[in-house]
């Protein structure tokens, strides 16, 4: 796949979409909504690990999936956060500026296992969360886990922030792969929003049948900025089996959206719960 198809995919699709800004290289970052405008909503963003590409394919087929249902609560979906990157790991390092360009090829990157922007700032880092003091986190430009010169630094990270902010989800999902796990938790989280994350990750899990794990020494993610400035219930879930490679091919969405269906019930019932807890 090339990423002009790709793009083309989430652009053809019947679904009505929006952009929420535009990528480092000025790309639109595209996004739908599905069911009700009032009420409770969830946030998916999906694709912000360039190789994890597939994710942005499930969260395209669940939405054309959910379209036309009778679905009890609101989905934004947020289809591909990092559309540069993406770009790099379908066509290569052609689709950089030179100096990334150069530096990537200089260094013997791998273009297939990027997971960066066109800044070689990996955006799962560069969000305002404890910044910088991730266990795997990184000062240097690389094709992952770089943290960027400061919090927010990439437009992209700044674009979910204000979307965020602007529609005030219920419950956040950050789409990743691999491994088949939830994770859920943040080191700044109260024993009792901590406690709520655990009841609703639960919930999640069983319906996916992926263990739940509580998140640590991450940082600077989306889900930990979600949590950490505005205590939203937020979970990562990676998709995909460990035994895959990375990038997952398309090969293995018919299985992944498989193990999804069950999902939106439970956040129907995530929903519900979260004005008891």
């Amino acid at each position: 796949m090339k990423f002009d198809e790709f793009e083309k995919r989430i652009k053809t699709s019947n679904l009505q979409t929006f952009s929420i800004g535009k990528s480092a290289l000025g790309q639109e970052i595209l996004a739908c909504h599905i069911g009700k405008s009032e009420g409770k909503q969830v946030l998916i963003q999906a694709g912000i690990h360039a190789r994890e590409y597939i994710t942005s394919l499930l969260a395209l087929v669940q939405a054309e999936r959910l379209q036309g249902t009778d679905l009890p609560f609101g989905v934004y979906f947020v289809f591909c956060s990092n559309p540069d990157g993406v770009s790099v790991v379908l066509d290569g390092f052609s689709t950089l500026k030179e100096k990334e360009r150069v530096f990537c090829v200089e260094r013997g990157f791998e273009h297939k296992l990027f997971k960066a922007n066109a800044n070689l700032v990996d955006l799962n880092t560069n969000f305002d969360a404890l910044w910088g003091q991730g266990a795997s986190n990184i000062k240097t430009p690389n094709f992952e886990n770089y943290i960027g010169e400061s919090p927010e630094s990439e437009v992209e990270t700044r674009n979910l922030v204000n979307f965020t902010k602007e529609i005030r989800p219920a419950l956040t999902l950050s789409y990743h792969t691999k491994g088949e796990v939830v994770y859920f938790g943040f080191d700044t989280q109260s024993e009792k929003s901590l406690r709520r994350d655990e009841i609703l990750g639960r919930k999640i899990s069983d319906a996916l049948g992926f263990p739940l794990l509580r998140s640590f020494s991450s940082c600077g993610g989306y889900k930990d900025w979600a949590v950490d400035k505005l205590d939203i219930p937020s979970f990562t879930i990676e998709f995909g089996k460990n035994s895959l490679s990375h990038p997952i091919g398309e090969e293995h969405l018919g299985e992944i959206e498989k193990n999804s269906k069950n999902l939106f019930e439970a956040l129907e019932f995530c929903l519900e719960e979260l004005d008891k807890l």
